[in-house]
C-alpha cells in the first residue's frame, strides 16, 4: 500500500468516475498498480520518503477540503445529526490548519507531491458532486463521503506520514491528528446509521 500510493499515475486517478467511493478508488488503484509495485521491488528502488513540507501540505489539503465540505453541509443540510458531524469536523480541521501555519515560516515551506495532487483532485470532485445534491440525497452522500475520506486519511497518516515524519513537532501533530480523525470517522458512521434513508 505504501509503495503503491506514492507511485500511482495521476492520469489513471483522474480517469476514475466521480461516483466511485474513495475506499473503492484505493482498491482499484492497488489492484491496477500491483504489477508496477512488483516491478519496483524487483528493481530494488525504494520509494522516496515524503519531506516534512510534503507531509504538511498533504495535511493542509485534507484539512482545507474537509472544511469546505463541512461548511457546505452546515449551510445546506436540515438534518441535525449531519450538521453536528459537520460542526465537529469543521472545528478540528480548522484548528489543524492553524497548527500547520504555526509550524511553518511561510506557505513556501509547503511542498507539492504526487499524492497530494491526486488527493486534491479526488476530494474536489467529491465536493463538486455534493454541491449538486439536496435533501436526503445530500445528507447520505456527505456522511458516506466522510466515512470513506476519513478511512483513507487514517490509512495515509499511519502508513506514510507518520513513518516519514522526522521532526518532533510534526510527529506530535500527526499523533493528535490520528486521534481526532478516528473520532470523526466514528461520528460519521453513527450519524449515517441513524438515518434510515442511508441504509
Amino acid at each position: 500500500m505504501n509503495i503503491i500510493l506514492r507511485n500511482f499515475s495521476l492520469s489513471h486517478f483522474a480517469s476514475l468516475s466521480r461516483r466511485v467511493p474513495l475506499k473503492a478508488t484505493a482498491a482499484v488503484l492497488a489492484a491496477s498498480l500491483a504489477l508496477t509495485a512488483c516491478s519496483m521491488h524487483e528493481q530494488r528502488d525504494a520509494p522516496e520518503p515524503l519531506s516534512e513540507g510534503q507531509i504538511l501540505q498533504i495535511m493542509h489539503s485534507l484539512n482545507t477540503d474537509e472544511i469546505d465540505q463541512a461548511e457546505l453541509a452546515i449551510r445546506d443540510s436540515d438534518n441535525r445529526a449531519v450538521r453536528d458531524v459537520a460542526q465537529h469536523i469543521l472545528r478540528d480541521h480548522t484548528e489543524s490548519n492553524e497548527r500547520i501555519k504555526a509550524q511553518i515560516e511561510s506557505e513556501e515551506d509547503l511542498e507539492e507531491s504526487t499524492l497530494n495532487n491526486a488527493l486534491t483532485m479526488q476530494l474536489t470532485s467529491t465536493r463538486e458532486e455534493m454541491s449538486q445534491l439536496s435533501g436526503t440525497e445530500f445528507d447520505c452522500f456527505y456522511l458516506t463521503s466522510q466515512v470513506e475520506q476519513h478511512e483513507l486519511a487514517l490509512d495515509i497518516v499511519r502508513s506514510q506520514l507518520q513513518p516519514d515524519a522526522e521532526e518532533t513537532d510534526v510527529q506530535s501533530m500527526l499523533e493528535s491528528t490520528e486521534d481526532w480523525l478516528g473520532h470523526h470517522l466514528e461520528a460519521a458512521e453513527q450519524a449515517r446509521i441513524s438515518l434510515d434513508e442511508c441504509s
